[in-house]
């Protein structure tokens, strides 16, 4: 009876062994690495230091995808420094901030990073057309898309303006003098070119030779010039970008169209067949861009 006791007891000890292993073991397997060890975080550092901007960010969205946005603080904070400072993507920089003060209540960095995204708002604000207040108190919570919404048809109302400047291209003006109490049109009328900004005469026009009046009589009439045909409208020229470093596809489709939509980008890169092959061809920095 006590042998049988005896071996009972060695196998429940057994098995609370193998049992309290089996947890330390799946414990340290479950571990979640460090966010400043984590091999991908610690690439893009590498990559940020090398210059290389718009492989750091692409890396950086790989450790948000895989630790998630609410674990993830210092990436958060890599990522606003540099679409803050290189990309001057400003929102997006104060979307990250905000993100790692979300995460990092108590962190001693809180007031920088309050500060710097005081000074994000001001640089929005200032590539604004008008130059808007930075007081947004009383504004709706939706003023951001507002604020898209407007620069958007800022953007429409340029491309009206550049119509109606190549529509009012080389109108005549006619210079006129007073002899002897009449009005007479001059003989080379001026034409001014919005083109080119230079003045060129056209040929002279065959004037109306007055009649001799009856002396007493009033003078005749002021005599009448032919105008020349106006000249076809011309369009408007096309918007071209320069890509400089840190530009991607999405950030120039913010920066014209005042969004980044994937039929924006569709439209750039359909407009530059000759240099970009789909929305994944890496862009060169001095590389020129049609905005269609």
């Amino acid at each position: 009876m006590r042998s049988r006791r005896s071996l009972f007891s060695v196998f429940f000890c057994l098995c609370a062994a193998l049992l309290l292993a089996a947890g330390c073991w799946r414990a340290e397997s479950t571990a979640e690495v460090a966010e400043v060890d984590d091999p991908e975080y610690r690439k893009a550092k590498e990559m940020v230091r090398q210059g290389r901007t718009s492989e750091a960010l692409a890396t950086y969205d790989r450790v948000l995808v895989k630790r998630g946005l609410n674990n993830a603080p210092e990436t958060h904070l890599d990522m606003a420094i540099i679409y803050q400072q290189q990309v001057r993507d400003y929102l997006t920089a104060i979307f990250h901030y905000q993100k790692y003060l979300a995460i990092m209540r108590n962190s001693p960095q809180s007031a920088m990073i309050k500060q710097r995204i005081d000074a994000a708002k001001r640089d929005y604000m200032s590539t604004l057309p008008g130059r808007p207040s930075l007081d947004l108190s009383g504004a709706s919570p939706d003023y951001a898309e507002t604020i898209k919404r407007l620069r958007a048809q800022n953007e429409r109302l340029r491309a009206d303006l550049a119509v109606a400047q190549a529509a009012a291209a080389r109108v005549p003006i006619n210079t006129t003098h007073q002899t002897t109490g009449r009005v007479v049109a001059a003989e080379n009328p001026i034409i001014v070119t919005s083109q080119n900004t230079q003045f060129s005469q056209a040929a002279p026009v065959a004037t109306q030779q007055p009649v001799a009046q009856p002396q007493g009589t009033a003078h005749a009439a002021p005599t009448t010039v032919s105008q020349p045909a106006p000249q076809p409208q011309q369009a408007a020229p096309a918007r071209r970008h320069v890509v400089r470093q840190g530009d991607s596809l999405y950030n120039i489709a913010r920066q014209h169209y005042g969004s980044a939509r994937n039929a924006q980008v569709d439209a750039i890169v359909n407009a530059n067949r000759d240099q970009l092959q789909s929305r994944n061809t890496p862009l060169r920095v001095g590389m020129e861009l049609r905005i269609p």
